[in-house]
């Protein structure tokens, strides 16, 4: 079979490259076991830290153990997977509780801003007017002076502690 021929059969193609990928994943796990089977650390008279299969004569080295091979099995892994999703999960509520936090605040600064708009309007409307008319009912009635004076007083109190 001459190598234009693969493109007829991509299925064959993607499976030899699986396989092959497979292997060297093995092969390197392997290779990797070996190098560290026999490995030191030792550090030289300069301070200098080394890395060997042999230390120098004379120079106490420390054999390095193998990093953990990574879970084996899928219980193990199916409970790593899922611990890491609950986490995820609960950082993402986390993250969406403090969006609409967030929100919810925005709101309420929004909502504060336009009432204080709307009540030094009206303040000023009762300050600067001689004559306010107020409805009730079908017609208006005229405010009278001192019922102005304490609406007045209230919208002035309600703006120094919230505006």
């Amino acid at each position: 079979m001459k190598t234009d021929d693969w493109k007829f059969f991509p299925s064959a193609m993607t499976s030899l490259r699986s396989a092959l990928t497979a292997a060297a994943a093995v092969i390197g796990l392997i290779a990797m076991g070996l190098v560290w089977a026999g490995t030191y650390k030792w550090v030289d008279d300069h301070g200098v830290t080394h890395y060997g299969e042999t230390p120098p004569p004379g120079v106490s080295a420390e054999p390095l153990a193998a990093p953990a091979p990574p879970p084996q099995g899928t219980d193990a892994a199916r409970e790593d997977l899922k611990t890491r999703l609950e986490a995820a999960e609960k950082a993402r509520q986390a993250r969406q509780e403090e969006e609409a936090k967030a929100a919810k605040e925005r709101a309420q600064a929004e909502k504060l801003k336009q009432d204080c708009q709307k009540t030094r309007k009206n303040l000023n409307t009762l300050k600067n007017r001689n004559r306010v008319l107020i409805k009730e009912g079908d017609g208006y009635r005229v405010m009278p002076a001192e019922e102005r004076q304490k609406k007045i007083d209230r919208l002035e109190t309600w703006l120094a502690e919230n505006c």
